[in-house]
Parts: C-alpha cells; structure tokens; sequence
C-alpha cells in the first residue's frame, strides 16, 4: 500500500511540476507574441458593456467607437463575436494563459484530498484554505480585473486594465517559478528514500540541491506573489464597489444576500496574517531542514560544552 502510493504520489508530483514548467513556458511565449496584434474580441461570459447588447458600436475596423460602458450580467454567448476592441497587450497576454492558469489551480483540489485520506502528511484544513484563497485570486478576482475593454470611459479608479493583468501576470508567474520547485523537490525526496535510491549518489545530490532551493527560494518569492496577490485584490474593488457583478441582492427564494465587495475587504484584511503565518511556518521548516535553528536544547549544548572546555 506505501508502495502504491508513493507511486502515485511522484506521478502527481510529476505531473503538477510539467504543468506548471508548461504554464512559464507559455507565459514566456505569449508575452512575446502579444506585441505582434492589435485586435481582440470579448468572449468571457462574466461582464459585457450593456450597451453592446442593444447596438454594435460603429467605428473603424482597427478601433470601433466605444458607447459609455455600463454594465450588466449575461448568458447569451452568440453577440460575443461581434464585438472587437483594441487589444491592451498585456492582457492579452495574461489572457493567453488565464485558462490553463485556472485548471491546473483548481485541480490542486486533489492535495487538500490527500490530505484527508492521510496520504501525505498535511492539514487538510490548511490546504484547503490555500486552495480556495489561490482560486479565488485566479478564476475570480483576476477576471474581475482584467476584462476590461481599453477605453478612456471608465472611472478614474477603473483606468488602469493593463496595470491590472500586469499584476496578475505577476501572481501566474512567482506561483509557477514557486510550483516549478516545489513539485520536483516532492517527487525526488520520495525517490530519494526509497531503498533502491539511498545509495545512489547522484539522486541524493539533486535532493539535497532541491531541498535547499525549497527552503530557500521562498524567501524571495512568498513576498513577491503576496504582494501581487494583494495589488490584483485592491485592483478588483473599483469593480466590485460599482459594477457590483457576484452580489446576491434580497429578497430572493434561499432568503440570502452577498456583497462581492465586502467579501473583498475581508480578504484583504485577513491574508496578510494568513501569509505571515505561512510565511515564519516556512521558515521554522527551513531551520528543520538546513540546519542552524535557534533551540532551547541547542543552546543548553552549546552552554555544556563551553563549561566542560573550561573545565
């Protein structure tokens, strides 16, 4: 049974750590390319200009006259491609990538289950709460943020759409430099201490290089990703305050209301101290790890042999 899940377990880790590497890749690839088009057409299906619903704008082919934008859910997918702006490159770009973005996210559902089922050794209670905070953050708030036709009719808070995927371009790729470790740091470690590998030189070597980079690395990049995590939230209130697009007004048949943008403020308030807890928890794990942790017993050694060498 530990035989078979250590399979598993380095096939998941594989398999992440591919997906992830191909996410960079591909970040990389559309950020290059996306200087080389001007046009785009609005297909998601969140938020609309409700203007468009009645009229299709009039104007040249390269930059259509743009009616003042006021905003309203829909589920009719046929107007969307009538619809092209001018294309603000850096969304583009992010949104080259949004939706691989959000499968391979999503699907890290599977480590709050392993959790539960006890394969590995983790709080399922604390994956699932990194879970659902990076979903959020990817499939909601980023959308929220970055579908935003580049006119000069927004108001002033909502005038800045490229700045918004340039943050979330940021998040995608400190999350995929941070997953691009840790997922092949896994899966050696459990080659790694099977019995046929522990005398194997060189695979111990890539563990023990892997291990340092794992403790080391997030140093730098837990930093970087919350504060884009934070700056793609703060960018999403402007919408939420005034387009109002995942509230649930009363009265209504399950007697419940949400606003979306208190929702907001609630998340801005609570994940610094989420990712300061993560955050010195990594660095306690690095202590473990690599050695050098400040401990009670370590200075009652130190203390001791000090004492016998005077003696």
């Amino acid at each position: 049974m530990a035989m078979l899940a250590s399979t598993y377990l380095f096939a998941y880790n594989s398999a992440m750590f591919a997906a992830w590497l191909y996410v960079l890749c591909n970040l990389a690839a559309s950020l290059s390319s996306s200087f080389t088009s001007t046009t785009f057409e609005a297909q998601h299906p969140l938020l609309i200009p409700q203007d468009y619903l009645a009229t299709e704008p009039k104007g040249s082919a390269s930059r259509p006259v743009v009616p003042p934008v006021t905003w309203q859910k829909v589920s009719d997918l046929s107007f969307y491609a009538k619809t092209t702006y001018v294309k603000p490159r850096l969304i583009v770009a992010y949104r080259s990538i949004e939706s691989l973005a959000i499968t391979i996210q999503t699907a890290t559902i599977l480590e709050t289950i392993h959790a539960i089922l006890r394969v590995v050794r983790s709080s399922p209670a604390n994956n699932f709460l990194q879970w659902i905070g990076r979903t959020h953050v990817i499939a909601v708030a980023a959308t929220l943020a970055t579908y935003v036709p580049e006119t000069k009719q927004y108001t002033s808070a909502e005038q800045m759409p490229s700045f918004h995927a340039l943050t979330a371009l940021a998040v995608v790729f400190f999350w995929a430099i941070s997953e691009c470790i840790r997922y092949p740091w896994a899966a050696v470690k459990i080659v790694a201490d099977s019995e046929f590998a522990r005398n194997i030189g060189a695979i111990q070597s890539l563990n023990r290089v892997l291990t340092w980079l794992r403790y080391s690395a997030f140093v730098v990049l837990y930093p970087a990703g919350f504060l884009a995590e934070e700056a793609l939230l703060i960018g999403c209130l402007p919408f939420a305050f005034s387009r109002k697009p995942y509230d649930i007004a009363m009265p209504n048949a399950w007697n419940f209301s949400f606003t979306y943008s208190s929702f907001l403020l609630c998340v801005l308030y609570a994940q610094p101290v989420g990712f300061f807890a993560l955050y010195i928890h990594m660095f306690e794990q690095r202590y473990k790890k690599l050695g050098g942790a400040p401990s009670s017993s370590g200075t009652g050694d130190a203390a001791a042999a000090k004492q016998k060498k005077r003696a």
